[in-house]
């Protein structure tokens, strides 16, 4: 309730208070506004009675905890500085800024009195000392304004009482824009795991900013593309949560021996070669392989159990997505998840721990595996990694899909021609495939233990793991149109056109998908960015100029020739030339209906393998304008372009939503080009589009 004081012609309306968080460094900080939704939800406990220390408001989604009592925001699901907040009614800014800063709620609330006496007496120019020597001056009550002292003197040696240029003081929020809040409905949940090095992107931000910046992007696509679900009630949101996993690697003694060992030239380079590229070797030792894949696995069971005690209204599905190398680390993990119907019948540590005296112990693992003598230490590692055994962790969920982001899967996996032993559970899945496809034999060396011992080859047909270029550092020739994940019915490969981390998945799936591009993902405003409309216009409009101009001459030289060839009195090599001159033209044709194209509609609804349940894996964004210019200065950022491209984000979205029956508002088609190269002969074109068939099919995937 407003309570309204008038006197002497002055009306006094007591302050509206509002939330507000600090955000920021210790060099920058930044004061951000609650929604109105989570200020309301503040302000309520606030004046409950039933406020105490210990009380608690989820704001921000449930992403964080604000302690009304002592005026701390903390993070929930990632470790984080707890953060300042304060109940605001008055701020200040210097001339030269653009933001406003709240005033300490003390202060607030000596400003507050003084502006009330001075409406409910219509007396001005009040002076308010603060206990800095600073003075704040209520000239009217929309001209307010902060002096401070300089500490600066002046030419004669004297320091000025006041600054010359006063702050701005301002009551109320008229100049803040504050969002309504986001939607208490959460449709699905995605996990975020980060590539190699502690910053994701050229401004040197963490993952847990990226992430935010990703979660914005979804909620201003879901409000413009999917408008008719949320006004509904069907659509909601989507919630995205990093997983963190570099502090786990780089221990302080890790980071201590590495500091030993590091010259001490070119500091820079040397620190971020420590900080970043070791990450990479790190995940191909024998001894932090292990250690990375099992930090991986706990933080995302961490992350899930804690969102769904949290949230245990939640019904929604979770998926998974990883950039750079997280992709390669959850492509890995997703590759030895045992399905919820596949029970041991056996205790899997029992079967190790029982090993003869001829399973030594290797690695840094506790556990034994069984050697096979002719086998190099180096060569035997399930994950490709020196490692006997790696003990993947089981997540507590099956993702419904996997988004992998500049991924370089395609890399490093087993060495060409080794034999591996699998978990008996592995082995169960690989029991049920039909061997007769494969020319192998199986060999079981101790049926007892279930210990099945699998060849290589077969490994390829039936179980193959681990993407593109990782795979192919590996030794692995193909994964085969049987492979999929055994939990994870989805899986997309997305990349940026001259991302230099990312390959291609499909080619090694399917041989047949070598020449076929990958899916180009629609623009988030419904078309193809215009340089590339005018240059694939540009392209079919040189191949029928070229097309027009070669059929005119061949036509003409025909004629010469025939007319040549007819005055020849013999008549049976008019025939024959003849003959051969319609053989000859009914060879060459038109390059259309010798070599089969694809259109866009029938290269999206190509089948490729069990992996992506059929449907295609490979999907690269458009490049942006000043991209195509030069390719090599572009591959600087392309690397971390996917954070904030709406683009990326909407393709996620149209995906998850699609697993519950939810499509965007409308399906915006790829724009139509005017010009095509044709595929039938038998229509009839002008004289300027001869050899031009139809536009090509629109961008709908069904």
């Amino acid at each position: 309730m407003v309570f309204l004081f008038k006197a002497q012609g002055q009306i006094y309306r007591p302050a509206y208070h509002h939330w507000f968080y600090k955000k920021g460094g210790e060099t920058k900080t930044i004061w951000q506004p609650f929604s109105m939704a989570d200020s309301l939800n503040l302000e309520q406990v606030f004046t409950s009675p039933e406020l105490n220390e210990n009380t608690k408001v989820a704001t921000d989604g449930g992403r964080y905890d604000v302690e009304v009592v002592r005026r701390r925001k903390v993070a929930v699901y990632w470790e984080e500085p707890p953060g300042e907040v304060r109940r605001c009614s008055w701020f200040v800014r210097a001339p030269v800024e653009s933001r406003y800063i709240p005033y300490d709620e003390n202060i607030a609330e000596i400003l507050e009195d003084s502006y009330k006496t001075g409406c409910l007496r219509n007396e001005w120019n009040r002076r308010v000392e603060l206990a800095d020597g600073e003075v704040i001056i209520l000239h009217s009550p929309n001209a307010m304004a902060h002096h401070q002292r300089s500490s600066s003197p002046d030419a004669w040696g004297n320091t000025p009482t006041m600054q010359q240029k006063p702050r701005i003081v301002k009551r109320g929020l008229e100049d803040f824009e504050i969002s309504e809040g986001e939607p208490n409905q959460v449709d699905h949940l995605l996990l975020m795991v980060h590539g190699i090095g502690k910053v994701c992107d050229l401004r040197f931000r963490s993952l847990v900013q990226v992430v935010d910046d990703f979660r914005s992007v979804s909620l201003q696509l879901v409000q413009s593309h999917f408008r008719t679900g949320t006004e509904n009630g069907n659509v909601g949101r989507v919630e995205f949560l990093p997983v963190e996993w570099h502090r786990a690697l780089h221990t302080e003694t890790i980071d201590k021996r590495l500091s030993d060992i590091t010259l001490p030239s070119i500091p820079k380079a040397r620190e971020f070669t420590n900080d970043v590229l070791l990450d990479i070797l790190f995940y191909t030792s024998p001894v932090f392989c292990e250690r990375i894949v099992q930090a991986v696995g706990a933080e995302i069971n961490r992350v899930y159990n804690l969102y769904m005690t949290r949230n245990p209204g939640f019904r929604g599905c979770v998926s998974l997505g990883g950039h750079s190398l997280g992709s390669l680390i959850l492509f890995d993990m997703l590759c030895h998840q045992r399905p919820r119907h596949m029970k041991l019948a056996y205790s899997p540590q029992s079967s190790f721990h029982e090993s003869d005296e001829d399973m030594p112990e290797v690695g840094c693992l506790k556990t034994k595996a069984r050697l096979n003598r002719r086998m190099s230490y180096l060569t035997i590692g399930s994950a490709g990694t020196g490692q006997p055994y790696i003990a993947y962790p089981q997540l507590n969920f099956q993702p419904k899909a996997f988004f992998a982001l500049g991924s370089p899967i395609v890399m490093f996996h087993f060495p060409h021609n080794f034999n591996i032993f699998f978990y008996p559970y592995l082995g169960e899945v690989l029991h049920s495939c039909k061997f007769s496809e494969c020319s192998h034999e199986l060999h079981v060396l101790r049926s007892s233990q279930k210990w099945v011992y699998w060849n290589y080859h077969v490994i390829l047909k039936y179980y193959s793991y681990f993407l593109g270029m990782f795979l192919t550092v590996r030794g692995l020739e193909g994964l085969g149109e049987d492979f999929k994940f055994p939990t994870c019915p989805k899986f997309f490969n997305i990349f940026h056109p001259n991302d230099p981390v990312a390959y291609r998945i499909e080619a090694l799936v399917s041989p047949k998908m070598i020449g076929v591009p990958a899916v180009v993902i629609p623009h988030h405003k419904g078309r193809k960015r215009m340089h590339l409309e005018l240059k694939d216009t540009m392209a079919h409009v040189t191949a029928a100029l070229k097309q027009k101009l070669v059929d005119s001459m061949r036509s003409t030289w025909n004629t010469v020739y025939q007319l040549a060839m007819f005055h020849r009195p013999d008549s049976s090599i008019q025939q024959e030339v003849i003959e051969n001159e319609i053989l000859s033209n009914d060879d060459c044709g038109t390059p259309a209906t010798n070599q089969y194209m694809l259109t866009e509609q029938e290269a999206l609804e190509m089948k490729v393998g069990c992996l992506n349940g059929g449907d295609r894996i490979d999907y690269v964004l458009q490049e942006a304008p000043l991209e195509t210019f030069n390719q090599y200065i572009s591959a600087v950022r392309s690397h971390v372009v996917y954070w904030e491209s709406e683009d990326t984000m909407l393709l996620i979205l149209k995906e998850l939503y699609a697993t519950i029956g939810i499509s965007p508002d409308s399906q915006v088609p790829q724009p139509i080009l005017p010009f095509d190269i044709s595929s039938d002969t038998n229509e009839t074109y002008s004289e300027y589009t001869d050899s031009i068939g139809a536009p090509p099919t629109q961008f709908i995937r069904k």
